[in-house]
């Protein structure tokens, strides 16, 4: 698709750290789940356990999300990339892959190495698209299809997996600190040890042992369903007859042309070194904090941790999908008819959309980068607020089933005055 804003000004919209920081949702994404959940939790955490328990799940959401992710995306690419008759073809976007007709493909070709590249088409490109060998550059056009398919089945659901082991990885570093199987290390020092116990047991019996590991694996599962059933449905739209002519109506069809753009990958031009990285995009993000936060809440050691995540990890993708767009799209509102700008979710897509004129371009963007930062530190006042709330509700929580174990009577005030005692009389690693 052709952005209004001219050649030379696109290039240089796009070449903006805080709109590639915004646009690119895996970054965008793990650092709120880092300093908005994260960083709070560690801030305010119920006592040194799950401090660090906190802090190692920080460190490893920062490895998977700012190393992993991007390593193994850049080693797919090279794989698929091989398979195509230019391997800078695999940037090219859905939009252009969705017409079919010679003239309608082989212009979106030109335009993507006009404005990527600033250079005509190669010629062993050229000849593809022009139909000799190539059936008009149907084949060519299939090929990328099935090419860029194939790289986000493969990083979607390898990254997925990953995610999914946060929370068993959590939960493992912290039964190796207490020595304790199954207790949430939130809940230790709010109660005496004997009755957290006890509550546990009692907890225990109502659970049955076997669901644990069919809890463990059902992230998976559903991410392997997930991304298999997204790149399945995108490369048999945009390769049968449905998407073949410019404009084609139909529910079906449109949903994919919007799917398709949601999972298309982003590319960093703003970093000589990120600018080859494929990063992930809204739908394939969406996928990935669906089985992170299953593999949260399968991993929960109690009602109480389970209700916590629920909630944390509910008002985070609400924020994050739903009130920073909203943000956006308000603050880009405001200056609509104003210097030629249009509204949209993100920094990006106002850019795309607006013809703005050129002396114009870097009072916008500063104007929508400090409203990106405000929403994002919005968002992250309102989840530390709600952490705080959380916290809050486990003590109580565990205070009152400690209440109904000992046998208190009504009325009676809970044991210590609510004040933690020590975790646990036998030695903790890194308790002190």
């Amino acid at each position: 698709m052709v952005s209004p804003i001219p050649n030379a000004l696109a290039r240089q919209a796009s070449h903006s750290m805080m709109q590639d920081f915004a646009h690119a949702s895996a970054i965008n994404k793990g650092i709120l789940d880092i300093i908005g959940i994260d960083v709070p939790l560690i801030a305010v955490a119920k006592n040194n356990l799950e401090r660090k328990e906190r802090a190692f799940q920080q460190a490893i959401t920062f490895l998977i999300f700012f190393m992993l992710a991007p390593l193994h995306a850049t080693l797919l690419g090279r794989v698929f990339r091989k398979n195509l008759a230019d391997p800078r073809l695999m940037r090219l976007s859905f939009d252009a892959l969705t017409d079919a007709t010679k003239g309608g493909f082989a212009k979106g070709v030109k335009q993507f190495y006009a404005r990527s590249y600033g250079q005509a088409v190669p010629a062993k490109i050229a000849q593809l698209l022009s139909g000799k060998g190539g059936q008009g550059g149907e084949a060519l056009r299939k090929n990328i299809i099935r090419q860029k398919t194939n790289l986000m089945w493969s990083d979607i659901l390898v990254e997925s997996i990953l995610v999914s082991l946060i929370g068993p990885a959590k939960v493992a570093f912290g039964r190796w600190m207490t020595g304790k199987k199954g207790q949430f290390t939130g809940e230790m020092g709010l109660v005496k040890e004997a009755t957290l116990d006890q509550i546990y047991a009692q907890e225990a019996q109502k659970t049955n042992k076997n669901d644990q590991f069919f809890k463990t694996i059902l992230p998976m599962l559903v991410g392997l369903g997930l991304t298999t059933g997204l790149t399945s449905l995108i490369r048999h739209q945009f390769i049968t007859k449905s998407l073949k002519v410019p404009g084609k109506t139909g529910a079906m069809a449109t949903f994919t042309k919007i799917l398709a753009k949601l999972t298309d990958y982003r590319y960093m031009e703003s970093s000589p070194r990120l600018k080859n990285v494929p990063l992930m995009a809204d739908g394939g993000m969406m996928i990935l904090n669906i089985c992170q936060d299953l593999g949260y809440l399968a991993a929960a050691r109690s009602p109480r941790e389970f209700r916590e995540i629920l909630i944390q990890r509910g008002v985070l993708e609400v924020a994050f999908w739903g009130s920073m767009p909203a943000l956006m799209w308000a603050s880009s509102r405001a200056l609509a008819g104003r210097w030629g700008v249009k509204p949209g979710p993100t920094i990006y897509e106002v850019l795309r959309k607006s013809r703005i004129p050129r002396r114009l371009v870097p009072t916008v963007k500063r104007y929508l980068g400090k409203q990106y930062l405000i929403g994002f530190a919005a968002t992250t006042a309102i989840l530390s607020y709600v952490i705080h709330l959380t916290n809050e509700m486990t003590k109580d929580a565990v205070k009152q089933k400690a209440a109904e174990v000992e046998g208190h009577r009504p009325g009676q005030p809970l044991y210590n005055n609510g004040q933690p005692t020590t975790p646990s009389r036998q030695p903790i690693r890194g308790a002190y």
